[in-house]
């Protein structure tokens, strides 16, 4: 049984599991295909490194037994619910190159409070709630982690410089 995989340019052929290569506008863009990790209740940890730049949509969805998330490489684009009910995740870091989130990436992460964002990076977590930032202000509320420890959002948690809050923000809430 597989329990770590580390996606490192197209090193991540694990139990039958495949990343994409391509050529996009001249550069080598290392992918994963939407539900590609789908169901894989193996895997515990995953260390996303190198040249990995885009996660598309659902491509971790229901990888109940999922801990652990760091995204140390060149992941640009996070798709929308990449990691969708991985009910044990509780611990995610990803760098400052992430510049593209999808909705609610992590809906129904039951586990998760909070997301470690590289610094300088376009994103931020604060109270378990995920922002879009621009030159370090908060812009618009994303998601509203199902790990929140109070079930409601106040006025006070979304700064006034907040423009937009995503369709799905609440979604999971209750």
């Amino acid at each position: 049984d597989v329990q770590t995989v580390t996606l490192e340019g197209v090193s991540a052929i694990e139990s039958g599991y495949t990343v994409t290569d391509t050529v996009l506008d001249g550069e080598k863009v290392i992918f994963t295909t939407a539900g590609d990790f789908r169901d894989c209740d193996h895997i515990r940890e995953i260390y996303i490194t190198g040249n990995t730049t885009i996660i598309e949509p659902y491509s971790f969805y229901d990888c109940e037994n999922l801990t652990k998330v760091e995204m140390n490489g060149q992941t640009l684009s996070l798709g929308h619910r990449a990691f969708e009910d991985c009910t044990s995740l509780s611990d995610v870091y990803i760098s400052s190159a992430l510049t593209s989130m999808g909705l609610v990436p992590f809906i129904g992460c039951e586990n998760l409070s909070e997301v470690e964002f590289g610094e300088g990076s376009s994103f931020v977590c604060e109270n378990s709630i995920l922002f879009a930032t621009e030159d370090g202000v908060k812009t618009a509320l994303l998601e509203c982690l199902k790990g929140k420890t109070t079930p409601s959002v106040t006025a006070s948690e979304v700064p006034s410089m907040v423009t937009s809050i995503s369709e799905s923000a609440f979604e999971d809430t209750n």
